[in-house]
């Protein structure tokens, strides 16, 4: 029963995987017909100015390869995060720095997380894209808790929970023309909702005081707004990104308490290489700087600012003119990230 919702997630989005490559597959003909089709152009002419980015995928999460103007696209995601953390904790007081007195508990946390969704894009303009994420979440976390001053007890603490993540809405706008030697900027804001279920909502076992959840919540409780700049020079051929980002999250009211989550710095850069006409790689890094949360306007004893970073590796293969694969991994370099994060996506345009 506990694998019931990530089954019903990953059976979602293989349907829609499947279906999108389905759709695509006549196009075959088409891309290699194209692709040995001579040159329309006379030999020695000038190529057209390049006013666009180049069609390479970048792995920060706040934008990519902008989609043409009256274009419509459906990209079926699917994604898996799994993370692990171990928290040492002293009900009493130590004496000299050396010698606890009172009660010593050892939390172990493991958290498996499976995302299947789709995103929805469009091309405004040329230089303007509008993005809907809707994700369906499936989450597990184990928890075991160990008293080091009670002969070693332990008690096991097991949680699942699935259904609507936060929904998420993106504006992407490319400000200046670029190419010819001058980099892209291209300014981004994203908002992230309060669709998924809540933790503050969640119920919590009542065998052990630190508040473990009986089920895992969808969201995260809070609003986000995250505008961002990310920069786009090309260098045939590579292409280098890196872009800065500063995530808001808002605060509010919780069982009686004002609680703020606190908020993020984040900076991101890498390179993308074109391997050829179709297949390309792109390596990078990505890190966030979150302040620690308040309750009531006063930081928790034990919360401190937390620093999340990942190097990211993608690869990237376009199937023909209207689909392409992408594969992205993000391996924890820092504590506070996460183990392993590894998304597959399909866009395909209409």
């Amino acid at each position: 029963m506990k694998q019931q919702g990530l089954m019903q997630a990953t059976i979602y989005a293989s349907a829609i995987l499947a279906g999108t490559l389905w759709c695509a597959s006549p196009a075959w003909a088409d891309a290699a017909s194209s692709s040995a089709a001579p040159p329309s152009k006379p030999v020695g002419q000038a190529p057209a100015e390049q006013s666009r980015p180049p069609a390479i995928e970048t792995l920060i999460s706040t934008t990519g390869v902008l989609t043409p103007a009256g274009k419509f696209v459906i990209e079926p995601f699917i994604q898996y995060t799994h993370s692990s953390s171990s928290i040492a904790a002293v009900q009493g007081f130590v004496l000299a720095q050396v010698l606890a007195i009172g009660n010593i508990n050892i939390q172990q946390y493991t958290n498996d997380t499976a995302y299947a969704g789709v995103t929805f894009r469009y091309g405004v303009s040329n230089r303007l894209e509008m993005d809907l994420r809707v994700p369906f979440v499936y989450a597990q976390q184990n928890t075991a808790v160990s008293n080091l001053t009670n002969n070693g007890v332990q008690q096991a603490f097991n949680s699942t929970g699935s259904g609507l993540g936060d929904i998420e809405l993106s504006m992407h706008y490319q400000i200046n023309k670029g190419g010819n030697g001058s980099p892209y900027y291209i300014a981004n804001l994203q908002v992230k909702s309060m669709t998924g279920s809540s933790p503050f909502s969640m119920p919590t076992y009542q065998s052990y005081p630190a508040g473990i959840l009986e089920q895992q919540p969808t969201g995260t409780g809070f609003w986000g707004v995250q505008p961002s700049l990310t920069v786009l020079y090309p260098s045939d051929p590579a292409v280098f990104y890196g872009n800065v980002s500063y995530l808001w999250n808002i605060g509010h009211n919780a069982a009686g308490t004002y609680i703020s989550p606190g908020n993020a710095i984040g900076f991101g850069f890498g390179a993308g290489l074109s391997l050829n006409d179709r297949a390309s790689i792109s390596l990078g890094y990505n890190q966030s700087i979150v302040s620690a949360p308040t309750v009531g306007g006063i930081t928790p004893p034990l919360a401190t600012t937390l620093e999340v970073g990942s190097f990211l590796v993608g690869w990237s293969y376009t199937l023909n003119k209207s689909t392409s694969i992408n594969l992205n991994l993000a391996v924890g370099a820092t504590r506070q990230a996460p183990d392993v994060q590894l998304t597959l996506r399909v866009p395909y345009t209409i």
